[in-house]
């Protein structure tokens, strides 16, 4: 029987195990399902987070054929151990490992149909969207984590375990995502002397706004208020599906997909974080003016990017997309439109529509900021002084 092998050295931790991820999908392609077993090898792993069993518990429902793991570790075998996933043995050893390849019995199940990179096409989606979890995940990690930093110097808390929890208690408390939250601790500036962030920030008066409206829309809501832009422009244009991207100060300005509906699942994990071209929204931003593709196997340029390759397989052939602008004009977020047919799309009002509901959104997105955010933040300092006691810097 032969045997394929991946080693691993360094640390596992979260932005790793995504990184890991993606290469479990090449190496269970490369062991060729039951007809090639595999050993993972972390013996040389200094560091095992969770995430980084996690990625490794994935093999077990990947391959027909038996999967070793060397982990040398007794706390991570433990973890891996307490029960095992069905098809994952672990050894001490990369000796023991090997020893226990040769006489490992190959499953004698009935036979399932399976893709070339031995996958049985439930298996592949299972694994797809535990990739996307883990990416997700680490998009947003590293910037929390560098908010938790600011906070630990900032009020003097013991470690950065209870920045965390302070963070997760404001973000619950003003109904402010966590991501969005620690962007704000990053690039709003401190309060000066006994300063608080109300104080410095008065809060502006709710926007007026033609198509997001209605007494049942709380504006205060986030994830509901980008739901109903989701809603309203497919609505209004007559699309198939949309996308939501806002930009992101703290993460280099980045584009984010925020918002979005009908998007495929690989298309969405493409386009989740966007520094500009070829990628459409990023090329709105750039022009900050909209971009019209009529029909994208027609368009020389975008057809070949990876993003209109995905468009094109989930079934879109036409998309419009328009820039969210600031109040200084400035593109700060993008709305992106698919249409599976593009026959005569969009028409004039439809395109005119669509971009009302960017403006309305972008005058949101600055209200948001100064008076929800604020709100947040404000608690965040009361509770991290009061957490902090007499350690804190003085005037935090």
């Amino acid at each position: 029987m032969s045997v394929h092998m991946v080693c691993l050295s360094g640390l596992l931790d979260a932005a790793a195990a995504t990184s890991l991820a993606d290469k479990l999908m090449d190496a269970v392609a490369a062991a060729g399902g039951a007809k090639r077993g595999l050993v993972l090898d972390l013996s040389d792993l200094q560091l095992v987070s969770a995430a980084g069993t996690r990625a490794v518990a994935l093999l077990a429902r990947l391959l027909g054929g038996p999967v070793h793991a060397v982990i040398p570790q007794s706390h991570v075998r433990r973890l891996l151990e307490a029960p095992p996933p069905p098809g994952l043995t672990v050894f001490p050893t990369l000796a023991a490992a090997l020893a226990g390849m040769d006489t490992a019995a190959l499953p004698g199940s009935p036979a399932v149909h399976r893709r070339p990179d031995g996958l049985v096409p439930s298996e592949r989606r299972d694994l797809r969207t535990e990739v996307f979890g883990l990416r997700a995940r680490s998009r947003s990690a590293a910037l929390i984590g560098v908010a938790q930093g600011i906070l630990v110097e900032r009020y003097g808390l013991a470690a950065p375990a209870d920045a965390f929890k302070l963070l997760k208690a404001s973000s619950q408390h003003c109904n402010v995502p966590l991501r969005v939250l620690a962007s704000a601790v990053v690039t709003e500036p401190e309060p000066t002397g006994t300063g608080t962030w109300d104080a410095d920030r008065a809060p502006a008066a709710q926007p007026e706004l033609e198509l997001l409206d209605g007494p049942a829309l709380d504006l205060a809501n986030h994830s509901a208020l980008l739901r109903a832009v989701a809603s309203e422009a497919l609505t209004l244009s007559g699309a198939d599906a949309v996308e939501i991207h806002l930009a992101d100060q703290a993460r280099s300005n980045s584009l984010f997909l925020e918002g979005q509906s009908g998007l495929d699942a690989t298309y969405r994990d493409c386009v989740a974080q966007v520094s500009g071209p070829p990628a459409l929204c990023g090329l709105v931003r750039l022009r900050n003016g909209p971009v019209l593709l009529p029909d994208i196997a027609e368009d020389p340029t975008f057809a070949r990017t990876s993003q209109g390759k995905l468009a094109r397989l989930a079934g879109t052939r036409a998309m419009l997309a328009v820039p969210v602008r600031d109040e200084g004009g400035v593109c700060v977020g993008v709305i992106t439109v698919h249409r599976r047919r593009s026959v005569a799309w969009p028409v004039r009002t439809q395109r005119d529509a669509l971009e009302t509901l960017a403006s309305d959104l972008g005058r949101w997105r600055a209200w948001y900021g100064r008076t929800v955010v604020v709100r947040a933040l404000e608690h965040l300092r009361t509770h991290a002084s009061g957490a902090a006691g007499p350690a804190a810097r003085p005037g935090a």
